[in-house]
């Protein structure tokens, strides 16, 4: 929905606090007549085209969208411009669908609802429960600061929170087709001491069919939205799981050549004292830099050159074995058959029942 109900406190832009005056008193005006609980505390900047303002619901229980009784105390207000080419009639349907989702009892985990909404002139005002966390992009910052084993335990269990979240919209019979890093919005600091994954801005023309009708459809085929979904998470997923192993590849070869260029500096007889370490780092930059390349050509082709042995023998060298399984049942599933994530979930979850019987035994 062009980002319009999307948000990201991580990443809010504060340029305008100083230069651009807000009207407070105007925008707790046009709160109140939404409810007259709601109290502006703070505007906090902007986030995807939308002022973002703190709210406070002094009332116990107040009715949102659906006339149903919420107690929520902090609230998250976005005054979005619509004044360019946007439907109203758009926009109410996509909060019905939304509301649809927060209905259900496990949809509802991995959708941020909407509260309130009014339009007042050329702007919208839209009332969301507060919600923090990062999206992917911001996520590989805090997964570099994990110990190996720590990054391992979270990105397991982050893969399959995340297939679940696409798999409950697509059960319902929604489909994103709009999914990127910056609207998966991960939240690992709460109070269940749980990791959250809430998907931000589903595309607009989705229609809610029966839930008959899909489970009879998805029986049949797979539709070419749902099939656009499962290529995207499936790349936004290998990348997530190789992108720490990369970089750090990256790093080692920037290192070897550093290194490199210093010897290169030195007399005479400390270069001929060194000579033996220099080949060394010389043949290891050329092996690291070999199996980047090959990681990234198998992913993003299919040559039928490759080959599969090689290939895995490359890969151990990259990645954890651990996470091997989880990378060739999204590739082989998702990107080349694009297979329902279904399935590549029940692959994932048989394979590491089996890993962890042959452990024991």
């Amino acid at each position: 929905m062009d980002n319009i109900f999307t948000y990201n406190l991580n990443k809010l832009d504060i340029s305008q606090l100083n230069n651009r005056p807000i009207n407070m008193k105007t925008i707790q005006q046009h709160l109140k007549k939404m409810n007259s609980g709601y109290i502006v505390k703070k505007y906090l900047g902007t986030s995807y085209g939308g002022d973002i303002f703190l709210v406070r619901n002094q009332l116990q229980s107040s009715k949102n969208t659906n006339n149903r009784f919420v107690n929520v105390k902090k609230i998250i207000c976005k005054k979005v411009d619509i004044s360019a080419n946007t439907n109203k009639t758009q926009i109410e349907q996509y909060i019905k669908m939304i509301n649809s989702i927060k209905r259900h009892p496990i949809g509802r985990q991995f959708i941020n609802g909407i509260i309130n909404y009014k339009f007042v002139g050329n702007y919208l005002y839209i009332c969301m429960p507060y919600y923090k966390g990062v999206d992917i992009e911001q996520l590989y910052t805090f997964l570099e600061t994990l110990s190996d084993k720590d990054y391992l335990i979270i990105i397991k269990y982050l893969v399959k929170k995340i297939l679940r979240s696409l798999i409950t919209l697509h059960k319902l019979g929604i489909y994103h087709c709009n999914l990127t890093t910056q609207n998966i919005i991960v939240n690992t600091q709460n109070k269940k001491m749980d990791v959250k994954v809430k998907l931000y801005d589903l595309n607009k023309q989705n229609k809610r069919k029966s839930l008959k009708k899909q489970q009879k459809q998805s029986v049949k085929k797979i539709n070419d939205k749902e099939k656009k979904d499962i290529i995207t998470i499936g790349t936004i997923l290998l990348d997530l799981i190789t992108k720490r192993f990369i970089n750090n590849t990256k790093i080692n070869n920037n290192d070897n050549n550093d290194n490199n260029n210093n010897n290169d500096n030195n007399n005479h007889s400390k270069y001929n004292k060194k000579n033996k370490k220099n080949n060394k780092n010389k043949k290891k930059s050329k092996r690291s830099n070999s199996i980047f390349s090959s990681l990234i050509d198998f992913f993003k082709s299919d040559n039928p050159n490759n080959n599969n042995n090689n290939y895995e023998t490359r890969l151990e060298n990259l990645v954890p074995k651990e996470l091997h399984s989880y990378i060739n049942i999204i590739k082989d599933n998702m990107i080349n058959k694009q297979t329902s994530l279904y399935n590549s979930l029940k692959e994932i979850l048989i394979d590491e029942k089996y890993n962890d019987e042959e452990e024991e035994e």
